[in-house]
């Protein structure tokens, strides 16, 4: 057997396993996901009765002998209208309101357009490896 041959069945070898191992991934992702949404639902069908019991009975705190319900409020902030949330960052020198995060895409995009980066930006680069299967019958 040539070298090139054991080296190209050493290949075919890795890319056999790397395809079994990518499809268990994701047979186990999606059987995972699957049970998680119903334990997340029936989770919430709990919260909303217990939601319920401390409305019904005016108290945020219920003690039990299996466990405390605690009852308090979240509050979630959302911008509706960008333009004028970015003019009242900007007015107010309020830029720790907004989280440190590009658009990955857009910068992508952005960059591939223009070749310029803003000062304090820099760009993260490295090989990734993708295998696709061959398809049957071909």
């Amino acid at each position: 057997m040539s070298e090139d041959s054991k080296e190209s069945t050493a290949l075919e070898d890795i890319v056999t396993e790397y395809i079994e191992v990518r499809d268990k991934v994701k047979d186990i992702t999606r059987e995972y996901e699957t049970k998680i949404e119903g334990l997340k639902t029936r989770k919430d069908e709990l919260k909303a009765k217990l939601l319920e019991v401390c409305r019904s009975i005016g108290a945020d705190s219920i003690k039990t002998q299996i466990g405390t319900i605690s009852r308090g409020v979240k509050e979630t902030f959302r911008a509706n209208d960008w333009n004028s949330m970015y003019n009242f960052v900007e007015e107010n020198q309020a830029f720790h309101l907004l989280e440190k995060r590009l658009h990955q895409s857009n910068m992508k995009e952005f960059y591939a357009d223009t070749k310029k980066l803003p000062k304090g930006m820099d760009v993260f680069r490295e090989y990734t490896v993708r295998v696709t299967a061959k398809r049957k019958g071909n």
